[in-house]
């Protein structure tokens, strides 16, 4: 009977460390690398553990429930702009002019359909616990086959200048680390795996799990380039339809409040936003400040809304303070945009300032 609860949470700590590696974990730390060497990718990397892990112990029982109750439109905005995130990193493979429109193009298109349609199987109910282990550890089956086989010009240059040096990675850590640390609590499979699972076991083993994807992804950087090897494509596309497909299902299922199908047309309307966003990136081909490329600027520029708009829906959703909200939200965007595109990154740690202050502030004053 051990045995079975320890496989379980096995089972369940793949199931999380798929839904969690998508286009973040599998590409951001090529860019932290590029532009800040590895001071940017362990500043990533120990809060991203750290935040994830610790969810299965903090949202347990009638906390879980309440939280997610407080948080439902910060969770449905978080899955929706996610499934966004992910449906243009998917768009951006296709339409990569480094990519081989023959041979490799059709195999990633037959990768699409393959695993698209394994998982989207019984659209109309919940898949088994044992059909999304096995998914999941098809995901990580193929990590460590990509590990193993892709070719070593995936091993990190040490010796590659950061564009803005270690320096600016310790002025943007706080922005990165509050984003990491409060991004879980939004996450619908990390819900909708702690309802099911029934302990905290799994993202322990997610913690250990995910800890070694992302040492995976930072030693597949090289200085700072990617190349998309079949191998090395064949996971990323699995892992990116396994994120949008789970987060699509569970929102759905924690979702009580919608009208049947309305979250699924929403789910269809996010994918069709993020591959029109990879279509005008591929386009338009210059970058702005610091980053070189537009496919650079419009990943940013989804990657930034995880350190400003959901940290403050975090800790303000669900309060009736509306306006008090977007303020916050905009002046963090604000205050982020020439941190993250130039190079500015003492601003980045005054939007982190900000996006904790306001709360307690207000807080305080209805408090009084």
């Amino acid at each position: 009977m051990r045995i079975d609860r320890a496989l379980a949470s096995i089972g369940w700590g793949l199931v999380l460390t798929s839904s969690w590696t998508w286009c973040i974990g599998l590409f951001l730390p090529v860019l932290l690398i590029k532009l800040f060497g590895w001071t940017g990718f362990w500043l990533f990397a120990i809060p991203n553990v750290i935040g994830c892990t610790a969810f299965g112990w903090i949202v347990s029982g009638k906390r879980g429930v309440a939280l997610a109750r407080r948080l439902r439109n910060g969770i449905v905005v978080f899955a929706l702009w996610t499934i966004a995130f992910q449906a243009f990193f998917l768009a951006r493979l296709f339409l990569d002019p480094s990519v081989d429109a023959g041979v490799h193009g059709m195999g990633l298109a037959a990768v699409v359909i393959v695993i698209g349609a394994a998982l989207t199987t019984g659209a109309s109910r919940e898949p088994s616990t044992a059909a999304w282990m096995l998914r999941a550890a098809a995901g990580a089956a193929l990590g460590v086959a990509a590990w193993c086989l892709s070719p070593a010009s995936f091993m990190v240059d040490a010796a590659a200048t950061p564009l803005l040096g270690s320096r600016a990675a310790w002025a943007a850590g706080p922005f990165i680390a509050l984003g990491f640390l409060a991004c879980p609590l939004l996450d619908p499979t990390f819900h909708w795996v702690r309802e099911r699972a029934g302990s905290a076991a799994p993202f322990g083993w997610f913690g250990l799990f995910f800890a070694a994807t992302l040492a995976l992804t930072g030693s597949m950087a090289g200085s700072g380039s990617w190349h998309l090897t079949p191998l090395l494509g064949v996971w990323v596309v699995f892992q990116v339809i396994f994120t949008l497909v789970l987060n699509a299902r569970c929102v759905e299922a924690l979702d009580a409040v919608s009208a049947p199908g309305a979250m699924r047309r929403l789910v269809s309307l996010a994918c069709v936003a993020g591959g029109a966003v990879a279509a005008i990136a591929w386009l338009v081909a210059r970058g702005a400040g610091v980053i070189e490329n537009s496919f650079d600027v419009a990943y940013l520029g989804f990657l930034g809304a995880y350190s400003t708009i959901f940290p403050t829906l975090v800790f303000l959703g669900g309060s009736n303070r509306t306006a008090l909200l977007v303020a916050t939200s905009l002046a963090a965007v604000g205050l982020a945009v020439p941190g993250v595109f130039g190079g500015a990154t003492i601003t980045l740690t005054i939007a982190t300032a900000v996006i904790i202050a306001v709360p307690l502030a207000s807080a305080r004053l209805k408090s009084r």
